[in-house]
């Protein structure tokens, strides 16, 4: 057998435990050592999951300092009217209550079990509130904002306030400021991980940002330079083209001369053919009669000699002028191909431009809606920042009233 010495009130007595009762409080020890350690992490990784669906309003209030006070009154216990401790936390019903629950199981070795609406545990042994074993009845309700939560704690029977068990209520009222602090203390500590988590991801976001507007500068000026070089190409291939057109012109002018020649020829030639009609019929004449050796016929056999040797010459000029007007149109032809293809590389410099300028277009729009997402993000930031800096400000100024 082992026993414990209990204080309570103003007697001393012992309790007597089996030793299999002392090696499961030395299991219970070791068991509420490990939990100690997990515990806030368990209650950070809770809460950050939690958090998304939290109140606006509870960070906000808890931005100010809370303040800690349990008061007594009785309320309405399972029909009846009973004195109970409560105190305002700003928090949700459910975070507390797993807190509390964490709480009484690390500190005390006790189990609460919810019942009717109340998380409660019979016969226990808390030193610290009664010298007796004790009945532990605790509940949070929603109130405005945050909740309330309320103690029951009873002994033989008889519920405990500050009248008929002044000094049990006195060690119950301080148990619980603490405890209430301490929850405060955790739960700004997860608000704080929290905040300081969302202006984390607001730096990296404005970080990234400032990369992506990076980037779209960097393009834009890209594409802005591109658009230099191609109006430099345009001016380049205008200047092409005003060549094409000089040179156009004039083969043009020289193709009407050509042509104009070639006419000239061709008309001197017709009356040439006509002369030399003429002259044939008149030699034929002289010939029939018999007087081409007369001084007529001899003159007449010259002339028209003179006029076939010029008629011979004739022939090989137009010719050769036929022929320089076929090159000076094959000329032409190609020109206009030329000019039709530096027409088409402008026209096709001109929809590169479009579309660049098109794009420079959105780039600007994006930047314009990168530049506000930026503004946006630094304003999240700075308001994470400042949130953060008054939670722990709240968090130092931590009393108990």
């Amino acid at each position: 057998m082992g026993a414990i010495l209990v204080k309570g009130g103003k007697s001393i007595r012992l309790r007597w435990f089996s030793k299999r009762g002392l090696s499961l409080l030395f299991l219970a020890s070791i068991k509420i050592k490990v939990l100690m350690k997990n515990i806030l992490f368990i209650f950070i990784v809770f809460f950050c999951s939690h958090l998304r669906a939290q109140d606006e309003k509870i960070i906000q209030a808890l931005t100010a300092t809370p303040v800690i006070e349990v008061m007594e009154q009785s309320v309405d216990f399972r029909g009846q009217a009973q004195p109970a401790f409560n105190v305002f936390i700003m928090a949700e019903e459910s975070e507390y209550e797993r807190d509390w629950k964490n709480f009484m199981l690390v500190t005390y070795a006790v189990q609460l079990k919810k019942s009717s609406g109340y998380y409660e545990a019979y016969s226990v042994l808390i030193p610290a509130w009664h010298s007796d074993s004790i009945n532990v009845y605790s509940k949070a309700t929603k109130d405005g904002d945050g909740l309330r939560f309320f103690l029951h704690v009873e002994s033989r029977g008889q519920f405990i306030n500050s009248d008929n068990q002044p000094q049990s209520a006195a060690g119950i009222i301080a148990l619980l400021k603490i405890q209430v602090k301490d929850f405060y203390t955790r739960y700004y500590d997860m608000l704080a991980e929290v905040q300081q988590k969302a202006y984390d991801r607001q730096v990296k976001d404005i970080e990234r940002l400032i990369s992506t507007g990076e980037k779209m500068n960097k393009e834009m000026a890209n594409k802005e330079a591109d658009i230099g070089k191609a109006n430099q190409a345009i001016s380049e291939t205008n200047g092409k083209l005003k060549d094409n057109a000089n040179h156009a012109n004039s083969q043009k002018q020289q193709l009407d001369i050509e042509k104009k020649e070639h006419d000239n020829m061709k008309r001197e030639l017709d009356l040439n053919v006509q002369q030399v009609n003429l002259k044939q019929k008149e030699y034929d004449q002289l010939n029939y009669s018999g007087k081409l050796n007369t001084k007529q016929g001899e003159k007449l056999t010259k002339e028209l000699a003179k006029l076939r040797s010029e008629q011979e010459k004739i022939q090989p000029k137009i010719t050769s002028k036929n022929e320089d007007i076929t090159k000076t149109e094959s000329s032409i032809f190609d020109i206009d191909e030329e000019r039709t293809k530096l027409e088409n590389k402008v026209h096709e410099i001109e929809n590169s431009i479009s579309r660049d300028q098109s794009e420079i277009n959105n780039l600007k729009s994006q930047l314009d809606n990168n530049e506000k997402s930026k503004a946006d993000k630094q304003l999240l930031m700075d308001n994470a920042n400042s949130t953060l800096d008054k939670l722990r400000n709240a968090k130092a100024g931590l009393v108990v009233q």
